[in-house]
Formats: structure tokens, sequence, C-alpha cells
């Protein structure tokens, strides 16, 4: 019997699926480095932009070079882009129409974004939304030993299937993959043996019942650009002006920098 893959594990399965010759990968929410980090040596071809809010994330060894993640228009140019990636990222990002305004810009037309994000409606999920940031941090301090500058606020805007379908639609985006699955019993709460039992109990309900495709932990997808020009939609238009008027102050990096 194959073992059984991580979430992680499968998100990185499907990054390398879509890793073309000599490819202009951005990585949003790049980090110092991760705790479990791709196999990017394997890969020495890769120019990776790493785009973070925080300053210190130009010390992940993996990047290129660092793009702030600060709102407005990314400095990244055009249509430079051929493969997009996050990795539990999406649920700390406030304003879905301008990520989806970015990407559309600096994705090439056919490019590709391959994500790892929380279900919504998985209960422990649930729970996160309703608890303030401070009480996430003690209790995720408390029982995983997670240091409270890498834990950010959370808002929950795009951890839905529906809420993403839509926005992909929205955006002239097709849905190539999309699945909604309980990869493994949630650890939040393994050093308690209830916790670990609760959760343990759930992993194998979603895994006989089915119904990990509708409350599963987590939402793996990939998405394509569609090479055809954005519809100008009213509902996306005062984004793309906003866009528009702040990218005219942003100073835009050449495609590519010397490696």
């Amino acid at each position: 019997m194959a073992a059984r893959l991580s979430d992680w594990q499968t998100y990185h399965e499907w990054v390398e699926d879509r890793i073309g010759p000599d490819p202009t990968i951005l990585k949003i929410g790049c980090g110092r480095d991760d705790l479990t980090p791709f196999p990017w040596r394997r890969y020495p071809d890769v120019h990776l932009i790493g785009l973070d809010p925080d300053p210190l994330a130009a010390a992940n060894l993996h990047i290129s070079r660092l793009v702030p993640f600060n709102g407005g228009p990314w400095r990244i140019p055009p249509e430079s882009v051929d493969l997009v990636i996050c990795r539990y990222v999406l649920e700390h990002i406030a304003e879905r129409e301008e990520l989806f305004a970015n990407l559309r810009r600096v994705m090439r037309p056919g490019a590709r974004l391959v994500f790892l994000t929380p279900n919504l409606w998985h209960p422990a999920v649930l729970i996160s939304k309703v608890l303030p940031t401070t009480c996430k941090q003690r209790i995720l301090r408390w029982t995983m030993g997670a240091d409270e500058q890498d834990l950010f606020p959370t808002h929950y805007q795009m951890n839905t299937a529906r809420i993403l379908r839509s926005l992909a639609d929205r955006w002239d985006f097709s849905v190539e993959r999309l699945v909604t699955h309980e990869f493994e019993p949630c650890k939040y709460l393994d050093e308690f043996s209830v916790g670990f039992g609760t959760f343990y109990a759930y992993f194998r309900l979603m895994s006989v019942t089915g119904l990990g495709r509708l409350l599963g932990a987590s939402i793996l997808a990939e998405f394509r650009k569609h090479p055809r020009p954005l519809r100008h939609a009213p509902a996306r238009v005062e984004v793309l002006v906003k866009m528009e008027s702040r990218e005219s102050a942003a100073c835009l990096l050449p495609a590519r920098l010397s490696k």
C-alpha cells in the first residue's frame, strides 16, 4: 500500500508538475524559510522571486530577490511570471480582489497558480476564525512552540471552494484542479491525548464517509490564467483603476536580474 502523503507533500508534487525549463516563479509569503522546504536544489535554473511583508524574508536563501507585499501593485513586470505558488498564505490576505488583479498583471498567459490553504468549513478553522489573534498566538505557542513573530492575522476571505471558483471565474482563470481533503489528522493538540484522539477520530470519519471533500482541513488547487484579455466586467473596473493609479508611482524592476 502506498504511503499517505501529507498536505505539504501533495502540494510539492503539484508544484513540481508545473516547473518548466528556466522558469520565473513567484512565491507569495516566502518567509525566511519553511519548516518543510521545497527541494529547490533540484531546479538550479529556477528564478525564484519572494513576495512577503516581512523585510527579514530577504534572508531566505532560495529566493533571487524579495518584493515587498504591503498592498498596492507588486513591483514585478507585467506578464513575467510562469508559475505562482503559495502555501497557507491566502487565509492571511484581506484584499482578495487586489490579489487577483496583481496575479492577472504579473502572470504570463497560460501561467499557473498552485496553492494550499485551509478550508473554512473545517471545525478547527471555524474556531480559528472567531478567536482573537492574540489568543491564537498563545495557543500555538503553548501547543506547538510557534514563534509569535511568525504568526500573522487571518481573514479567511478565500477559504471555501465556492469563493475560490467564483474568484477564478471573475478574473478569467480556469480551475484546472481543486480538491478539499483531510490529508492527515489536525496536529494543533497532539500534545494532549484528548485533542489527538478527537482529531484522529474526525480524520477517520472524513476518510470513511467521503465528507473530506466538503469538510476536510485543506484546499489544494491549481488555476490557469486564460490567454485571452481580461473581460472588464463592472465589478472589476474599480479595482483595476486603483491598481493602475498606484502602479504609475511604483518602480517596476526588470523582468530578470542576474542570478
